[in-house]
């Protein structure tokens, strides 16, 4: 087992992260950023993507779980999951089947899910952080602060100009 998580590990030594990114076809969400390595898809809230089932075909409440393994991406239908297809193959419950950039998943009547992997730099731990003084942590908060309240107001206001006339 250890072998299959070498890849996994080898990020973590190289200071990088694997994040999966799942996109929907279509939905209210389409896209989704799992950082875990191992997660589960389903219609119950307990799964890390959850999926709405509105049609007669319906998902599951835990239906597949999406796994990085070995440098892949691979996708299990659970025990007593409804159907599942992998570009238009059912799949075989319980049995592991790599995903590639061009697959397409489908569950029940959700829209076809897409994936794929993207390594990003890992998140610093506070011994490896550079000391910094107090004055510029600040600045730093309190730079992003006006950053996150100018974005809304521009969301409230639709426009940079109406947000613009508004304060004239």
């Amino acid at each position: 087992d250890s072998a299959l998580n070498k890849p996994v590990d080898a990020d973590a030594a190289a200071g990088t992260r694997t994040t999966i990114i799942v996109e929907a076809s279509a939905g209210p969400v389409r896209w989704f950023e799992v950082p875990k390595t191992s997660f589960t898809i389903g219609r119950s809230k307990d799964n890390e993507i959850c999926l709405e089932s509105t049609g007669k075909r319906k998902i599951s409440k835990r239906h597949v779980r999406v796994e990085y393994t070995a440098g892949r991406l691979w996708v299990k239908p659970l025990p007593g999951a409804r159907e599942a297809t992998l570009n238009g193959v059912q799949l075989a419950t319980a049995k592991a089947t790599p995903l590639t950039v061009e697959s397409k998943l489908a569950l029940g009547d959700s829209p076809t899910l897409s994936f794929r992997l993207e390594r990003r730099e890992a998140p610093q731990t506070s011994s490896q952080r550079k000391p910094t003084h107090h004055s510029e942590e600040r600045e730093s908060f309190v730079s992003s602060l006006q950053n996150a309240v100018f974005r809304r107001k521009v969301a409230e206001t639709g426009t940079l100009s109406a947000l613009h006339k508004q304060k004239q």
